[in-house]
Parts: structure tokens; C-alpha cells; sequence
């Protein structure tokens, strides 16, 4: 059986969540700006993973894997905490007066953006002009699910992030062009809304709270962030439960919720399979499967090479063959089991520092700053799930290569 939170102490697993990430919190409160700040969102992700694993031991007693699960979890919070705070607020405050003068520049990088955005879901657009009922777009999710067009996928991963982050410069520092840009951003949301996207509003949260980490921007207004920042975050879970809702016939709003309180406490559900159904054994390790698990489906897409991901194959342990492309999180920790255990004392850390590397990355000019914004955004992707973090920094660097960097090299006469 799938993951269920109602297989454990719920009452012991949401206390320890609470206690979990009240205390990472003030561990790492120099390094947190808001509640909105990626590392606060991923101090949650950490919680809900030792908060599993002490539910799993308090059930099941005290087994080795578990144990060493914990272990590591420890030694990559230790190296978040050792990592030092980097000052670029030099660097960035020149960037800020340089983009105020570049605005012809900005926008038109941001209608770039925009348009290539559009581009990419032409997709869902055609499945909407197929399907006019609005009730069978939310099922578009399940339908990509089956396949999805590789280029277009890239394109979009790519451009989301460039779209918000030149979408909010021009809302906080140019300050033009407003109720086009926060039109978009709602038409965005709504899209991503119908097309099955449950976490659509927290995406936003997330890419507005690493504008504001990034530039610097909480320091004047923390309380009021972190004020928005819950209502926010309680009004895109109730999105959350309201589009999950719609993904069955006769669901209600109620399932809904039942969906996402799942899903939330289920961020280990991969721990859960790689130690309940003998992932040890029967998933392989060594480092040619290690590399199969990160570019196995880029081989797969080049050269039609077979492979299923780590995530699929524990998944179809636990309810046999699967056709869809989707599966648990390749976490650091089955990272570890899948390089071998034997190196995590080396691999933890390393992941760790190259994680808060990107996080606290210095443009050394202007015209790198999006892609600097990129990659700090990006941090922890590579711990959360390494086969779609390595997708999503190939997708950027890719589109600010191909798109960004030829406009930022280009002099318009008129700013």
C-alpha cells in the first residue's frame, strides 16, 4: 500500500513535526529571513523526514536503517548551520540602480520570458480546445503524466523562473508596467489552477520569497512578510485541496484536504517503501547505478535507452509495474543508498555545502545576475530529488544561455 499517514501515530508525528522544525528554526534563524525564504520551506521538508522516521522507530522499534537515515539527516543540518552567512549586498544594491536605468532592457527580457512561457504550454492549450469542459482540465496533470514533450518541458522550467524574477523587478524597482505584470502572474496562477496543479499558488510564494531573500528585501518589512507569508501559505493549501478535489469524481472538498495532509506528511513516503519493502536488495547500487539513477532518462529520451527511475521503481515495489512517470522523491538519503552507504560521511556534507554554495552564489557582474538568481533559487533541489534538480538546472542554464544572455550582452540605445 501506498504511503498513508493514518499507518502511524499521527498525534506523535505531528507533535514531533511541530517540536522538529520549531527547533531548526532557531538553529538556522540567522540564516532565515522570513517564513517565505526557501530555507524555511526547506527546514519543513527536513522536519517532516525526521518526524517520519521517529513515527517509523516508535512503531516498528529501533532498526539500523532508520537510524542511519537520522544520522545523516544531523550531519547535513550541521553543515547548514556552519555554513557562514555571505554578505553581497554590495554587489547586489549596484545591480538594483543599474536595472532601474536598463528598463527597455528589463521589460523586454521579461516579454521574452513570457512569450516562451506561453510557448511552452502549447500543449495544454490544444488539450483545452479539445476538452471545453473545465472540469476535465484539472485532469490535464494525469494526462502529462503519460508523456510529455521533452523540449517543452525544458522551455518551461526554464522560463518560469526568469518570467517571476523579471516580473517582480518590474514591480519593485522599475515599478512600470504593474497591472500587466501582476495580470499575468494572476493568469498564470489561474492556469496553473485549472490545468491540475495543486501546488500553483505556492510556487509563487516560493519564487516571491526568494526574491525578497535575494535582493535583500526582508530586513524593513519581516513582520508584515511573515504575517502575508501564513495567510499565504494557509490559502495555497486550501488551493491545494480544492484542485486535489477535482481529480475524482464525487470527491469533496473534505478528501481534498485528506489528499494534502497526506501529501505533506508523506514528503518520506520513499524512505518509507526503500525500508518497509527491502530496497536494499532490490534496488541496485555502485556508481554506474548511481549514474543510471541521475541520467538515465536523458539516455532514455537521446537513445531510447530503457530505464525507470529510482522513485518508479520503489514505488512499483510496493504496488507493482506502473506506466506513469511518477514515483517517490530521489532524496540525498536514497542518494547514499543507491552511490552506497559506505560514503556518507563524505557525500552528506559535500551535498550540503554545495547546496548553501548556490544559495549564497555571488554574480561577479550584471549580466550573470538572473543566472545567479537561478541557481541560488535552485539550491536544494539536488537534495530533495537530484534527477529533477540536475533537470531543472540544465533547463535554466539552458534558456538563459540560449535566450537571456545575447539580450543582456546587446546595448539598446534608448536604455
Amino acid at each position: 500500500m501506498l504511503f498513508d499517514v493514518n499507518n502511524y501515530n499521527t498525534i506523535f508525528l505531528f507533535c514531533a513535526f511541530i517540536i522538529v522544525a520549531l527547533m531548526l528554526l532557531l538553529l538556522l534563524r540567522k540564516k532565515c529571513t522570513t517564513l517565505l525564504d526557501p530555507l524555511s520551506l526547506h527546514i519543513i521538508w527536513i522536519s517532516g523526514h525526521i518526524a517520519f522516521l521517529l513515527a517509523f522507530i516508535l512503531k516498528n522499534g529501533f532498526e539500523i536503517l532508520p537510524c542511519f537515515f537520522l544520522i545523516n539527516l544531523l550531519i547535513y543540518i550541521r553543515v547548514l548551520m556552519a555554513y557562514p552567512v555571505l554578505n553581497r549586498s554590495s554587489i547586489i544594491n549596484s545591480s538594483i540602480q543599474i536595472l532601474k536605468v536598463k528598463r527597455t532592457k528589463i521589460f523586454f527580457l521579461y516579454l521574452i520570458t513570457l512569450i516562451l512561457n506561453f510557448i511552452s504550454r502549447i500543449n495544454l492549450f490544444k488539450y483545452m480546445i479539445s476538452h471545453p469542459s473545465m472540469e476535465s482540465w484539472f485532469q490535464y496533470r494525469f494526462i502529462e503524466l503519460l508523456g510529455r514533450d521533452p523540449l517543452l518541458r525544458i522551455l518551461l522550467i526554464g522560463s518560469s523562473i526568469y518570467f517571476y524574477f523579471f516580473s517582480f523587478i518590474l514591480l519593485f524597482f522599475i515599478k512600470k508596467h504593474r497591472i500587466l505584470v501582476i495580470s499575468m502572474i494572476l493568469f498564470m496562477l489561474i492556469l496553473g489552477i485549472i490545468s491540475g496543479g495543486r501546488s500553483s499558488l505556492l510556487a509563487i510564494l516560493i519564487f516571491l520569497g526568494m526574491f525578497l531573500f535575494y535582493f535583500d528585501l526582508t530586513k524593513k518589512y519581516a513582520k508584515r512578510i511573515n504575517l502575508w507569508g501564513i495567510l499565504g501559505l494557509i490559502s495555497a493549501l486550501l488551493v491545494a485541496a480544492f484542485v486535489s478535489s477535482k481529480y475524482s469524481q464525487g470527491d469533496t472538498i473534505q478528501d481534498g484536504i485528506t489528499m494534502v495532509v497526506n501529501r505533506v506528511a508523506a514528503v518520506a513516503d520513499g524512505l518509507e517503501y526503500y525500508m518497509k519493502y527491502d530496497g536494499y536488495e532490490n534496488i541496485k547500487s555502485g556508481l554506474h547505478a548511481y549514474f543510471l539513477s541521475i541520467f538515465g532518462i536523458y539516455l532514455h529520451i537521446l537513445g531510447g535507452f530503457e530505464y525507470k527511475n529510482v522513485g518508479t521503481q520503489l514505488t512499483e515495489l510496493v504496488i507493482g509495474n506502473v506506466s506513469y512517470a511518477q514515483g517517490a522523491n530521489y532524496t540525498f538519503l536514497l542518494q547514499i543508498m543507491v552511490i552506497g552507504y559506505y560514503v556518507f560521511i563524505i557525500y552528506t556534507p559535500l551535498i550540503a555545502y554545495f547546496a548553501m554554495k548556490l544559495r549564497y552564489n555571488i554574480p561577479n557582474q550584471l549580466k550573470r545576475l538572473p543566472l545567479s538568481y537561478f541557481l541560488s533559487s535552485s539550491c536544494f533541489l539536488i537534495v530533495t530529488d537530484i534527477e529533477y534538480g540536475i533537470l531543472v538546472l540544465v533547463s535554466g542554464i539552458l534558456f538563459y544561455i540560449l535566450f537571456l544572455y545575447p539580450v543582456l550582452n546587446f546595448n539598446f540605445k534608448n536604455r
